[in-house]
């Protein structure tokens, strides 16, 4: 038989404890295991596997757990007035035993019992007033035969408190506490009356665990009746427009009341059946009551067995979810397996240590998110020795001197570049070594440098995490903006399809226009910039970190990247801005945001980690675990992904509902990618502020539209500062 018992489904064996010097009234002495074996007159009882005199189907073998044993009195078939037998007298078949009446069990006036000392009495222990139905439905009187005719009354069942129209369970063949109603479409229904072995179930929660069983919010009895998705809940006797099983009826211990959200089979947690024809159930948004996750949860399954591995890119929380569900899947069919009750979300919050259908989701990326913190953990740190030993000066070189600045030459091309144009009609020499080109060879140490600064990339740049390189670069530099920026104003290499330098003419070529110059400051003195008359085409590019995070432990990766590898090697662009004559000031090519004079905007670049993982879990009921592989570590660059600026948008906002403000995403935007940083909680408002004061079009996502819009951009933030001044040159 199955019941639901407290919410909880449970398969249960219904046993009777039985006695040997009496037997209970209420259960019409059946729980009698006696050796009485005379009738109230004195004739002696037939044997029960006898058919003389008597021919009957009351055997021991229909009726093997009613102690049907020697000629003993019993009563397996539930006779109204006690214990009996067949006689051993022809002339009568059978009759009563004078059986004693063991003390009455105690009843109860505010609530009934399911069990009573492991034995089975489905409330019959009631003997309180209520009388209605589940449902509102007024009971008929137990001595009334209308509206509905029965054989229930208090001469049947003498010891089951049948007065008046109060809920009873007569003899205890039910479930649960039911009367007859005066409905004459509806003979009768369960009540609703309260359990006295169980304690208050919680209205304002559902528990997932208790005492790492899972119960999977069961236990709930609250009145929350909408969906997680805010569709109304379907009432549970209703038929439409979702027909099902799941009634009050069928499961009358699971609070199947009204239209509230409940767990009556063993799904994830609380759900209903919805009024929405187009979606048949779903999981309802029942707070859980479990202050943490379990410690040592159940689970159905052994998943101890099986590893899952993940390559980089992998380790998601969907992909996750995807193996622990084939693991699932492949479990539930083996044979001999049961059921599980709470599925597979039931196995994902076991595995999680989480109390929600919803948290392992989270959990899972969690996970895989830590193990890339641990395998950065473990990462080895490179210095920067490969490049200082092709004579490269570091700090010379961001301070936009020395021969990487001043020299123009490709450090990478290839054949292919000479025959698309014009082969060799146009070009004597075709091939990748620069230092034979015929037009601005590469000299030996440009050449040699730019090998070492490949190799850099591929080797130490994105294997490992770069030491501090110089004293302008070390830990705690830029502090005030959690931003450092590159900005550039030639072109040193063609055939890279960046910036204007050709195989033609590279005299004086400049980058790709990506950024205005607003206004350098010196010694005191403002010199504006608009128009392109005097700056010409410039070209910023930066990049910023949150404390702890991968994009701070690995700044000093993204610099190179930045500057030496992405712009340098790639693109072949050099030299500060403040080095070309018609700039006035001075500032380095690469610094701090905070150091560096306004421009209306820069792109950006981000560091993402990378590794291969295995996941597993840690012993037959232990969490899941995701370890890295070692030396499997690796930093890829990427375009920032960051968020068009959006006034009035706090911290505070985004935490309560990022999606509240509608966020326009912004990639390869340095200004995007601070607001996101700030919207998380990862800088402070003073780093913001500071920052702005540098890239001045930070509230103004025009700036990322063309040259115009930064323009104007410019022309406004001067005049916010200099409100006397004109902005002309």
């Amino acid at each position: 038989m199955k019941f639901q018992i407290a919410g909880l489904t449970t398969f249960l064996v219904v046993t009777v404890s039985s006695t040997t010097e009496c037997g209970s009234g209420h259960l019409e002495q059946s729980d009698y295991r006696g050796t009485i074996d005379e009738t109230k007159s004195g004739r002696t009882c037939q044997r029960w596997d006898s058919q003389s005199p008597h021919r009957h189907s009351r055997t021991p073998q229909k009726y093997p757990d009613k102690g049907l044993e020697e000629n003993y009195c019993r009563n397996p078939d539930g006779e109204d007035e006690g214990a009996w037998c067949y006689t051993t007298d022809g002339k009568k078949r059978w009759e009563y035993c004078d059986v004693p009446l063991c003390d009455p069990p105690p009843t109860y006036t505010e609530c009934g019992s399911r069990m009573v000392e492991d034995s089975w009495v489905g409330q019959s222990d009631y003997r309180g007033t209520i009388a209605n139905s589940h449902s509102g439905r007024t009971c008929q009187r137990w001595d009334s035969q209308i509206p509905h005719t029965h054989s229930d009354s208090h001469k049947d069942h003498p010891h089951s408190g049948m007065d008046e129209n109060y809920c009873r369970n007569p003899g205890g063949d039910s479930e649960r506490a039911w009367c007859y109603t005066t409905d004459g479409d509806t003979m009768w229904e369960f009540c609703d009356v309260p359990l006295c072995d169980t304690p208050p179930l919680p209205t304002e929660c559902g528990n997932q665990w208790v005492d790492n069983s899972w119960v999977g919010q069961s236990d709930y009895r609250g009145t929350i009746a909408k969906t997680i998705s805010g569709r109304t809940c379907q009432k549970w006797d209703s038929q439409t427009p979702q027909k099902h099983s799941l009634t009050y009826d069928n499961n009358p211990y699971s609070g199947l009341v009204e239209n509230y959200c409940r767990n009556p089979d063993g799904e994830g947690q609380a759900w209903c059946y919805t009024t929405d024809e187009n979606k048949r159930w779903e999981y309802c948004d029942v707070p859980a009551c479990d202050a943490e996750g379990p410690s040592a949860p159940t689970f159905c399954y052994d998943y101890s067995n099986y590893i899952f591995e993940f390559a980089s890119k992998e380790c998601t929380a969907t992909k996750l979810y995807h193996k622990v569900r084939d693991a699932y899947n492949s479990l539930r069919k083996t044979d001999g397996a049961s059921k599980c009750e709470g599925g597979l979300d039931r196995e994902l919050m076991a595995l999680t240590r989480t109390t929600s259908v919803y948290e392992p989701y989270v959990a899972l990326q969690n996970l895989c998110d830590l193990a890339l913190k641990e395998a950065s953990v473990e990462a080895d740190t490179s210095d920067w020795t490969t490049l200082t030993d092709q004579q490269i000066n570091l700090k010379e070189f961001w301070e936009g001197k020395g021969f990487l600045n001043d020299e123009t030459g490709n450090f990478q091309q290839e054949e292919k570049d000479f025959t698309r144009r014009g082969g060799y009609e146009k070009f004597i020499y075709i091939g990748d070594d620069s230092r034979q080109n015929d037009y601005l060879s590469t000299t030996e140490q440009s050449y040699a440098g730019g090998k070492a600064i490949d190799s850099f990339y591929s080797n130490e740049a994105s294997t490992s995490i770069l030491s501090s390189p110089t004293s302008d670069f070390q830990e705690g530099s830029c502090s005030a903006s959690n931003a450092a920026v590159c900005c550039w104003q030639r072109d040193r290499q063609y055939f890279d399809n960046n910036g204007n330098c050709n195989q033609n003419d590279c005299a004086q070529a400049n980058p790709a226009d990506n950024t205005d110059l607003c206004w350098t400051e010196q010694n005191g003195t403002i010199f504006p910039y608009p128009g392109d008359d005097t700056e010409k085409d410039l070209h910023c590019h930066g990049f910023a970190w949150a404390e702890g995070d991968i994009n701070s432990k690995a700044k000093w990766n993204n610099l190179f990247f930045v500057s030496l590898y992405d712009h340098l090697y790639q693109r072949g662009y050099a030299d500060s801005i403040t080095d070309d004559p018609l700039i006035e000031g001075e500032q380095a090519m690469c610094g701090c945001v905070e150091d560096m004079n306004p421009v209306a905007r820069a792109d950006c670049t981000e560091i993402v980690g990378r590794a291969s993982y295995t996941a597993y879990q840690d012993g037959a009921g232990g969490p899941l675990r995701i370890r890295p592989r070692t030396g499997s570590f690796r930093l890829e660059f990427q375009a920032c992904q960051g968020y068009d600026y959006i006034e009035d948008f706090s911290p505070e906002d985004y935490g309560t509902n990022p999606n509240a403000a509608e966020l326009e995403n912004s990639n390869n935007d340095l200004s995007a990618f601070v607001f996101r940083l700030y919207l998380e909680g990862k800088i402070t408002k003073d780093q913001v502020n500071t920052f702005e004061k540098t890239m001045i079009g930070y509230r103004d996502p025009s700036v990322n539209d063309g040259d115009t819009q930064r323009e104007a951009a410019c022309k406004t933030a001067f005049g916010e500062k200099f409100p006397d001044r004109e902005y002309t040159e």
